[in-house]
């Protein structure tokens, strides 16, 4: 045998020697059992919830609203849709999945469920997306209308704008031209 076997032999036999007196140190009738440990541990008692009388006026009132307020009331149903204006939206934000980036279009008074588009994509007014930066978005804009709502960006040489992505804030005006 090798001196190094020799060494590793001794700490193995060390080892086991600590291990074994530290087991045998505390006899099993020192330890406490599970059983004990839970009877020896009390909760305090929870105080019963109190319900109201007639949950039917609480209940009425949340289904007709929402966490950002109370829901659009819709138009009278002999009304056409098409008298309606169209809804209110803006870029609320962005996020970026395995390189591919996306941005979020909110709209105004729940009008509809938020959108997530991509590059390409059509806006509600018609624009499509050329680039989305994490700040802000290019979009090109069909002739005769803009996003702003103003003729004087429609106008602009290219037809592409600028649009900030602001979260929560109604569609500013566009930040750049090109």
């Amino acid at each position: 045998m090798s001196v190094i076997k020799l060494w590793r032999l001794w700490a193995l036999f060390l080892i086991v020697v600590v291990l074994a007196w530290m087991i045998l140190q505390n006899s099993p009738s020192e330890m406490p059992t599970q059983a004990t440990v839970r009877q020896s541990v009390r909760m305090p008692a929870i105080a019963p919830v109190s319900l109201p009388v007639d949950p039917a006026a609480e209940l009425e009132a949340l289904s007709k609203s929402t966490l950002w307020g109370p829901i659009a009331q819709r138009a009278a149903s002999g009304a056409n849709s098409s008298d309606a204006p169209p809804p209110k939206w803006a870029l609320s934000g962005y996020y970026d999945v395995s390189g591919k980036k996306y941005v979020i279009v909110s709209f105004e008074q729940l009008a509809q469920p938020s959108q997530q588009l991509k590059l390409h994509d059509k806006l509600p007014d018609g624009s499509s997306i050329e680039a989305i930066e994490p700040d802000r978005v290019r979009v090109r804009v069909p002739r005769g209308s803009s996003p702003g709502g103003t003729a004087a960006e429609a106008s602009s040489p290219s037809g592409s704008i600028w649009l900030p992505i602001t979260p929560g804030l109604p569609l500013p005006a566009p930040r750049e031209r090109s």
